[in-house]
């Protein structure tokens, strides 16, 4: 049996029986903290306008877009849903090859659960858990780092996320379910240029995956095949895109026992995750030295190559960032606004922030990120530790490390910090949403694998 049909009977097969109670738990956290976060997101630049579009195209009634209370087909139903989850750069990530998995799952999960109607909360549970497992298990055995080669593994696996997702909960056997994902592969397409220019298309392209995913269990489900030997085919994904470079036993070894993509780092700060050490190392030594801004001549930040790539170029832009997007992938700017506003937050990443000259002058002119020959550069693919050297006006130089920033495995964020993050969101979206229905959402959450029907949930937010 070759590596794409142990894959498939695999999702086929796997119950919620197979589960930890552990990995159950970590995946309740990941559906407050993504739903949270897309509620948030629905009214983040570009969102509006996109959906708008999906809007007045119009077609079939299929699915809820969440908070704009407007159905549309399924498929433009998880791009909107899937944008709005990026657009902040607050939804958690898979931290050992930089994966943002369930800002596709958890979203496409509740869109299908409205499609179909009567998907209990077992069902969406064992689905979003054997996507997100399958996606980190893809990460990790390609040997290329994506924030190195310029594919972008979130926005590619996307579209295999979101089919897995779609054809799980729509009960498909082996011979769609191996369609589906082979109509997703002959969609799947990412890129990191967004990143450098600091474009909209970072949130968009997750709404466009994962919305070629759904569309390709919704072809299967009407008999369109695909091919077969996705993954390790003569052109399957790793000798395309991966030149052949990629460690096939981890794509098989112990599935159906072990869930990788559980130990996501849920984010304290709507930026990249990249920064977040470096926001915490900044915070801590003002802290504990007790200084301010007007106590720094420079502060230096070590990096691996990855985040250098992704938060520090081009040069120009990310030591003034001239977009939201921008804000949200600079060194410069994180490190500025922690030293100056003393927190990283929400309201770090509005439209007022480009116009903070107190900020970014001290971002552009006292920041140096750079590429740290004592950071593991072999892990490039991952979250790695940042190094951080405060130079003070009376030559002082204060030094902390950040080996795990908060929020990751090894400083997880708790289910109460969850709730918490859930609310502020929901504050911050602006949307009116009763507190009894917030209420609601949480306990539903807790009791999830007790839903007998997922939508009883999701409408209190459509």
């Amino acid at each position: 049996m070759d590596i794409s049909q142990q894959i498939v009977e695999y999702i086929v097969g796997c119950n919620i029986e197979s589960i930890s109670e552990e990995t159950i738990e970590e995946k309740k956290k990941n559906i407050i903290d993504t739903l949270g976060v897309m509620i948030a997101g629905s009214r983040a630049p570009g969102c509006q306008t996109v959906i708008d579009e999906i809007i007045s195209i119009g077609g079939r009634q299929d699915a809820a877009i969440s908070t704009y209370k407007k159905r549309v087909p399924v498929h433009n139903a998880a791009i909107a849903n899937c944008m709005m989850a990026r657009a902040l750069d607050f939804d958690d990530v898979f931290p050992d090859s930089i994966i943002h998995i369930n800002a596709t799952s958890v979203p496409v999960a509740f869109v299908i659960s409205d499609y179909i109607g009567g998907v209990s909360g077992k069902e969406y549970l064992t689905a979003i858990t054997i996507a997100a497992d399958l996606a980190a298990r893809m990460g990790l055995a390609n040997s290329i780092p994506s924030n190195i080669s310029g594919f972008s593994f979130t926005f590619q696996f996307a579209s295999i996320i979101a089919a897995i997702v779609a054809g799980k909960l729509m009960d498909f056997d082996s011979a769609q379910m191996q369609n589906a994902l082979g109509i997703a592969y002959s969609q799947l397409a990412g890129n990191n240029q967004c990143y450098v220019d600091g474009a909209m298309t970072i949130r968009l392209q997750q709404g466009f995956s994962a919305g070629a995913g759904v569309l390709a269990a919704v072809f299967a489900s009407r008999g369109i095949t695909g091919a077969k030997d996705i993954f390790s085919g003569k052109f399957g994904y790793y000798n395309v895109f991966a030149k052949g470079q990629y460690d096939p036993v981890i794509l098989t070894k112990e599935i159906g026992r072990t869930f990788y993509g559980v130990e996501n780092t849920i984010k304290p700060y709507p930026c990249c995750t990249h920064l977040h050490g470096a926001i915490d190392g900044i915070i801590e030594l003002c802290a504990t030295n007790r200084i301010s801004s007007q106590d720094v001549e420079k502060i230096n930040i070590g990096v691996n190559q990855s985040a250098y790539n992704i938060c520090c170029e081009p040069m120009g832009k990310k030591r003034r960032p001239e977009t939201i997007v921008d804000l949200q992938f600079s060194f410069n700017y994180v490190a500025a606004a922690a030293m100056i506003d003393g927190k990283v937050d929400l309201d770090s990443f509005q439209k007022a922030a480009l116009n903070k000259s107190d900020v970014l002058d001290f971002g552009e002119k006292k920041v140096f990120p750079f590429v740290d020959a004592t950071v593991n550069q072999k892990s490039n693919k991952s979250i790695t530790k940042t190094n951080i050297e405060l130079i003070l006006k009376d030559g002082r130089k204060l030094k902390n490390s950040i080996p795990f920033a908060k929020g990751s495995k090894k400083r997880p964020m708790n289910m109460q910090e969850c709730e918490q993050k859930f609310r502020m969101c929901l504050q911050k979206a602006g949307r009116n949403i009763a507190d009894e229905n917030i209420e609601k959402a949480v306990d539903k959450i807790k009791n999830f694998e007790k839903l007998a029907d997922v939508r009883s949930l999701y409408t209190l937010f459509c």
